[in-house]
């Protein structure tokens, strides 16, 4: 999960993460990297943060970035912001 350190995380934050997802989300993180690039290239270009969707969103990251991106996208630009205030609305956005 090194590759997360160039979307400005650093070793303590991806400590962090593995400690809130569970040994499959791991291997998910670790074997899908080209996908969760892609995902994280979208959010981080959106503003999102990554790191608290990473941690408590995992599910995202085992859907195809491209079916990922196109919710994102139908999403208004102003509740984008407000998710990351308040990560627990993204359920109902999606």
């Amino acid at each position: 999960m090194d590759y997360l350190k160039e979307y400005h995380l650093n070793e303590d934050d991806i400590n962090e993460i593995k400690n809130s997802i569970d040994e499959r989300d791991i291997l998910e993180y670790s074997v899908h990297e080209e996908n969760i690039r892609k995902i994280l290239d979208y959010l981080t270009s959106k503003k999102l943060n990554i790191k608290e969707l990473l941690k408590n969103k995992s599910y995202l990251f085992y859907t195809d970035s491209s079916v990922l991106i196109n919710k994102f996208n139908s999403i208004e630009e102003d509740k984008l912001k407000e998710l990351n205030d308040n990560i627990d609305i993204l359920d109902e956005l999606l």
